[in-house]
Parts: structure tokens; sequence; C-alpha cells
């Protein structure tokens, strides 16, 4: 299995675990009406930064421990991890997706906003877009590597 393949993999967990640790802390333990009075919007940033903060280091202990863990039991080298057309190819058809999945979560969560949604479940609906541009991008990236382009 090429490296670019189990990375795929990390990333699957990694951004499963993420967010549904957000998904938890914010609707099991704090609950919808933590995010309701003057401070509401304040309370939704903090939500949405320790969100980005601590995803982003889980993210990269788990790749780093991943990455060390290959070099010592895989033995992987460094030609192991050098991508080429192929691998090039791929992340692009799989970004171009993630993208068109994200601007059409982020259209209509703005379109939510209009139609006069509170801010709670519009920035909420904005973290739900970000979940499924990641899961069209590893996705795509699945389909293709095991198609084979």
């Amino acid at each position: 299995m090429p490296v670019q393949l189990k990375s795929t993999y990390v990333f699957i967990f990694t951004a499963t675990v993420t967010f549904v640790a957000y998904s938890w802390w914010v609707f099991g333990v704090m609950g919808i009406a933590h995010f309701t009075g003057p401070d509401a919007l304040v309370q939704i940033g903090r939500a949405i930064s320790s969100l980005i903060i601590l995803g982003y280091a889980f993210e990269i202990c788990v790749l780093f421990a991943v990455g060390i863990f290959g070099v010592k039991v895989f033995k992987n080298t460094k030609e192991d991890f050098t991508l080429d057309e192929r691998d090039e190819q791929i992340g692009y058809k799989s970004l171009h997706y993630s993208h068109l999945v994200l601007c059409s979560g982020l259209f209509l969560s703005i379109g939510a906003l209009a139609l006069g949604w509170s801010a709670f479940w519009v920035f909420n609906s904005m973290v739900l877009a970000f979940y499924l541009s990641v899961v069209a991008e590893l996705a795509t990236k699945l389909f293709l590597y095991k198609r084979g382009l």
C-alpha cells in the first residue's frame, strides 16, 4: 500500500475524531442554550477557534506519530514519500471536488443567514460544510487510488 494511501486513511481518522469530538462538545456537553444571549457570537467564536487549534494540533501529533512508526517499523525511506504525476493529479482532482462542496456549503450557509437563521446554526452549518469538503476530498482520493488513475 503506497504511503499516500496510508496517509489518506490517517486523515480520515483524524478528521472523524476531530469533528465528532467538536459535535459532542458543542451539542452534548455545552448544549445549544450555552450559545444564546448577548455573548453568543463570542461563545461560537471560541468553540470554532478551539476546533481549529485543537484539531490541527491533534492532526499534527497523529501524523508525526504515524510517520515515526512508519520509518521505524515499516522501514520507509525517503523514496517512499516521493510523489509522482499520478499522485499530483489525484491531489488536484480531490481538491477540486473538495472546493466545490465547500463553496456550495458556504453559499447555503450564507443563504440561511439571509433567511433569518440564528448565528449558532449558520456557523455550525459552515463547520459542517468544512467537514463535508474534507470527506469529499478524502473519498475522492480513495476512489481514485483504488481505481488506479
